[in-house]
């Protein structure tokens, strides 16, 4: 039997239950907290020389290219 005292589950804990605080405004700062702590998108932008001294030459280039746009995912697109 687990009484929860001391457990360290501190993620299903609400720590407004204390406050004074009317519901709306309670909802609001919980509103607020969620949207500062969400991870935030960045774009990552890089130019790349490519060169290929084989016959096959741009052939080979493009293929690769594609290779590695084939490899992002939709959480990590490569374009």
């Amino acid at each position: 039997e687990e009484t929860g005292g001391g457990s360290g589950d501190s993620a299903t804990e609400d720590p407004f239950t204390s406050l004074e605080v009317p519901s709306d405004i309670i909802e609001e700062l919980k509103l607020y907290i969620r949207r500062r702590l969400a991870p935030q998108p960045i774009k990552i932008r890089a130019d790349v020389e490519v060169s290929c001294f084989t016959y096959d030459g741009i052939d080979a280039i493009r293929e690769a290219l594609f290779a590695g746009i084939a490899v992002g995912t939709d959480n990590s697109p490569i374009k």
